[in-house]
């Protein structure tokens, strides 16, 4: 809601003149827009939560088993004192190498992602400008072009009025139009 709020004080600024249904059009589609973003963002990250928990999977798994191998076959899973055996063996090494090749796994991919949107709204942006401006550039020239056609209904009235008056003078008749 900010940016439309933000969308329809720059309006004002840039076009006083400009109707407030205008306004009100321009922030309603601007809402629409934002929804709809939204919504295909939110799947997108989707996506990419899966992505990342793949990948993270692949790079925990083969560390995992290492050192779950070693702890077995050091035979300390049996005996006396196993159950605090294991807690250690998940606090200390598993945590951390679990935690570790997550950060690696997370950090690489969500970069890549992060590199290739940022392409994308560098391209969008260079070829297209900042749409906010352009819209607001585009109402503008709307509300000038009308101001425009308004000068010129009020100009073409004045020189038939002056036509019409000079052929009333002249005697020639009104041409049966009224001012």
């Amino acid at each position: 809601m900010r940016l439309a709020q933000e969308v329809s004080q720059r309006v004002h600024e840039l076009a006083p003149g400009l109707g407030p249904s205008i306004c009100e059009g321009l922030v309603k589609r601007t809402d629409g827009r934002l929804t709809e973003s939204l919504a295909s963002s939110w799947d997108a990250l989707e996506i990419v939560r899966r992505e990342v928990k793949i990948a993270i999977f692949a790079e925990v798994e083969d560390r995992v088993r290492t050192i779950c191998t070693a702890f077995v076959e050091s035979n300390l899973d049996k005996g006396a004192g196993v159950k605090a055996r294991i807690n250690e063996l998940l606090t200390s090494e598993l945590a951390v190498e679990v935690v570790e090749g997550a950060r690696i796994a997370s950090t690489d991919l969500l970069g890549a992602h992060l590199e290739r949107a940022s392409d994308e709204i560098m391209k969008a942006f260079t070829a297209v400008g900042n749409p906010v401006d352009a819209l607001l550039q585009n109402l503008c020239d709307a509300a000038k072009a009308e101001r425009d056609n308004k000068l010129v209904r009020a100009t073409a009235k004045a020189e038939l009025l002056a036509a019409l008056a000079s052929a009333e003078a002249a005697g020639t008749g009104r041409l049966g139009v009224s001012a």
